[in-house]
């Protein structure tokens, strides 16, 4: 079960806690069995030497007396007296004389080849132990030298079984483990257990904070603990009262600001309609009494005046309350429609104007069809239109149309004279304006404002620019082919 958490939950707290002590105690407890285990078979290999040793002795006194006593016979029934030792300490002797005459006891835990091993490793002069292991099995082989008089007289060897300390050896040793890995265990469970209510309230506090997240400000966190993660949840919650209390403090004055929005708004609409009656009149009365052939030339020229100072008020406050619509009005529906077709409607409506200056219109305009709100763009190419038509110092006025990327781009484009520096960079912000002086130009300076309102609205882009003495407005709407692509 352990497992399964650490697989599928190690990106939790807890499971790299866990898996990073189950590597810390895997390794020390590695490092102790190898020395532990070292540890023991030092022992076994000390208590070995120890007991071969006291045997090599005897066996080699016992030895040496037979061949003083029987000196003559040499090293003749050299079998009875390794016999008899070996019957004695439970070993396998072998003795090999000078003349490389061999004798063991009998039996069959001699192992002729270990023997033989030693022997020649021994070199008839050195005394030489070796330890077999082989499964659950444990040999011990020593040789020794036998001198008599200074005299070599031939080689001992002697064989004992240490099975069953070997087998202790490693009993005890498995033991040893089985029991650090039931402690292991132990410790796993008692660790998770711990580390389950430790991060218990950090879960609570991440399952809280998503819920803030979702908007569920009534989530609180209940923490009896006193520790740093008690406080955490305390904060948590002092935190999050504070918030939705902001939130409650923001969304009363929001209301506020959007009833005096609102309030504002109407008193706008209002004002501006009621602005609308009063101008018209005053233009009408002008225009008549410039009609009046008894009216002298200065009085004339007021009436003029007059009339243009009306007709520009008159578009000033047909321009605000434009403005006004724009902010308190929703966006009416988008539609497809044909760009050439439109401007075709915008021109037919402007021929008046354009044939009382005499303008000339260049178009180079393929099909384009654009995703828009068409009155609203109608709007828009109108008011560069009539500023083209207005503001012009040539007779032409270019219109061109390509598309690009997921746009189709519109550029108008006329002669004009040189924008001073402090309006130069300004064109489409509120009330600004640039008459060059003619007193029969009106502007509000709200008409580009308004277009590029109603351009960003459509999801497109405005934009002008002065080269050689001829300004260019780059109108980008979106292309309805690649709506389609998109869908």
């Amino acid at each position: 079960m352990i497992l399964i958490k650490l697989k599928y939950g190690f990106r939790t707290l807890k499971s790299k806690i866990i898996f990073g002590i189950i590597i810390i105690l895997v390794s020390l407890l590695g490092i102790l069995n190898v020395i532990l285990a070292n540890v023991l078979n030092k022992n076994l290999e000390n208590s070995i030497i120890k007991e071969m040793n006291y045997i090599g002795n005897i066996e080699n006194v016992n030895i040496r007396n037979h061949i003083l006593i029987n000196s003559e016979k040499d090293s003749q029934d050299i079998f009875t007296v390794i016999n008899k030792i070996s019957r004695d300490f439970k070993t396998y002797i072998a003795f090999k004389d000078t003349k490389d005459k061999l004798e063991y006891t009998t039996g069959n835990m001699i192992d002729i080849k270990e023997v033989n091993k030693v022997i020649n490793d021994s070199k008839n002069t050195k005394s030489i132990l070796n330890l077999s292991y082989e499964e659950d099995k444990l040999l011990a082989t020593c040789s020794y030298p036998v001198y008599v008089q200074d005299t070599l007289k031939g080689v001992a060897v002697t064989q004992k079984e240490f099975n069953n300390m070997y087998t202790y050896n490693k009993k005890l040793m498995s033991k040893i483990i089985f029991s650090e890995i039931g402690i292991f265990i132990i410790f796993i469970i008692l660790l998770y257990i711990l580390l389950y209510k430790t991060t218990k309230p950090l879960t609570n506090l991440s399952n809280a904070m998503k819920q803030v997240e979702k908007g569920n400000y009534d989530t609180k966190i209940l923490s009896k603990s006193n520790d740093e993660i008690g406080e955490l949840s305390n904060n948590f919650n002092m935190m999050k009262e504070e918030i939705q209390n902001k939130i409650e403090i923001i969304s009363k004055e929001k209301e506020k600001i959007e009833n005096l929005q609102k309030t504002t708004t109407e008193f706008f609409n209002n004002a501006t309609h009621e602005m609308k009656t009063p101008i018209a009149a005053i233009s009408g009365y002008a225009q008549l009494l410039e009609e009046d052939s008894r009216i002298d030339t200065f009085e004339n020229r007021a009436l003029n005046r007059v009339i243009l100072e009306s007709d520009r008020m008159h578009k000033l406050v047909c321009n605000l309350i434009q403005v006004a619509k724009g902010k308190a009005i929703k966006s009416k529906a988008k539609t497809e429609f044909n760009f050439k077709k439109l401007l075709g409607e915008v021109i037919e409506e402007s021929k008046v104007k354009i044939d009382k200056q005499n303008m000339k219109l260049n178009i180079n305009l393929p099909k384009l069809n654009v995703y828009a709100v068409e009155e609203e763009i109608k709007e828009v190419i109108t008011n560069l239109i009539d500023n083209s038509i207005k503001y012009s110092k040539g007779k032409e006025i270019d219109i061109e149309g390509y598309s690009k990327e997921k746009f189709s781009i519109i550029e108008i484009s006329n002669k004009c004279s040189d924008i001073p520096k402090d309006i130069k960079t300004r064109l489409f912000d509120p009330f600004i304006k640039h008459t060059y002086g003619d007193i029969k130009v009106s502007s509000s300076g709200l008409g580009l404002y308004i277009c590029k309102q109603i351009v960003e609205k459509n999801e497109g882009y405005i934009s002008y620019q002065i080269k050689k003495g001829k300004i260019t407005f780059v109108l980008e709407l979106i292309r309805v082919e690649r709506l389609e692509e998109e869908k």
